[in-house]
């Protein structure tokens, strides 16, 4: 009888501990769920920083190109003043001195 009582005591502890095991790997399985949840977060969030880096660099890309495009543009307006001012010269070449004394008064 005594032997059967040892068992079950036994057997009871090793229940116990077994059950205590299970809630310590149940508590584990949280930890570990609760660490994915806050990565997959991160993750979601870099990934947003990221679009939005990228929707960033190709807006300043575009503008960058536009103004390029502008860049041209105003130097070929130059160049053409410059022809211009260059053609006024030859017009006014010949013209007599004091002809052009008055002008630039």
């Amino acid at each position: 009888m005594e032997m059967g009582q040892t068992r079950s005591t036994e057997s009871n502890r090793a229940i116990q501990q077994a059950a205590e095991a299970i809630n310590r790997i149940e508590q584990a399985i949280d930890s570990v769920s609760s660490m994915n949840n806050q990565i997959a977060a991160a993750c979601e969030q870099q990934a947003a920083t990221s679009l939005q880096i990228n929707e960033n660099i190709h807006a300043v890309a575009t503008r960058n190109a536009e103004v390029a495009k502008e860049a041209d543009s105003v130097q070929n307006m130059a160049g053409e003043l410059e022809n211009s001012v260059v053609r006024v010269d030859e017009l006014i070449s010949p013209l007599p001195v004091a002809l052009k004394t008055r002008q630039k008064n």
